[in-house]
C-alpha cells in the first residue's frame, strides 16, 4: 500500500494523530494540513481515514527498515572425539546452550579414529552424556552413523 501524504489525501475529514502520538480526533483535512505545515511536518495517511503528523521521509525509512527480514540462523557444528575430558564436554555444551538460545541449529559430530570405529556404542554413550547437559527444551534428532562419524542435529525447542 502506497501511503498518501499532504495534498494527495482527498478525504474531507480524517482522524488526526499528532507527532507526540496524541489523538486530536476527527479534523477537516484542510485544517490538518495547515496544522502539519505550521509544525514543519507532513500529514501522512497511515490507515484509511487516519492520518499522522510526521516527517514523510522518516516514515518511509522506518517502513523500509521494518520490512527487512532477519537472516536465517547459521548452522553451527561441534566435533567431539571419544577421548574428550568431561570438563571439555561441559565447556563445549555451555557454548552450545548459548547458541541454542540465539536460535542457531547445532550439528553434533562424534569422530571415531582408528580402532575406535569398532566401538560405536562409546560414541552413543558420549552423545547421551552431551544430551543430558542440554536444556530440556532442546530437540535432538536421532543419531546416524556415517562412515567414521556419529552425527545428530540439535534445535531449540518450543
Amino acid at each position: 500500500m502506497s501511503n498518501r501524504f499532504n495534498k494527495q489525501i482527498t478525504d474531507v475529514s480524517v482522524l488526526v494523530i499528532d507527532e507526540t502520538g496524541a489523538n486530536l480526533g476527527p479534523v477537516q483535512t484542510s485544517v490538518a494540513l495547515q496544522l502539519a505545515a505550521s509544525k514543519g511536518l507532513d500529514l501522512v495517511e497511515v490507515a484509511p481515514g487516519v492520518c499522522k503528523i510526521q516527517d514523510y521521509q522518516k516514515f518511509l525509512y522506518q517502513q523500509k527498515k521494518s520490512n527487512k527480514s532477519k537472516p536465517a540462523p547459521e548452522l553451527k557444528e561441534f566435533r567431539f572425539g571419544l577421548n574428550i575430558a568431561q570438563h571439555d564436554v561441559e565447556v563445549k555444551v555451555k557454548h552450545i546452550n548459548e547458541l541454542l538460545e540465539k536460535g542457531h541449529p547445532i550439528k553434533l559430530v562424534i569422530r571415531f579414529y582408528g580402532r575406535e570405529k569398532a566401538r560405536p556404542e562409546k560414541g552413543t554413550e558420549l552423545l547421551t552424556d552431551i544430551c543430558s547437559l542440554l536444556p530440556t527444551n532442546a530437540t535432538v534428532d536421532d543419531a546416524k552413523l556415517e562412515g567414521n562419524q556419529l552425527i545428530t542435529m540439535v534445535r531449540k525447542g518450543k
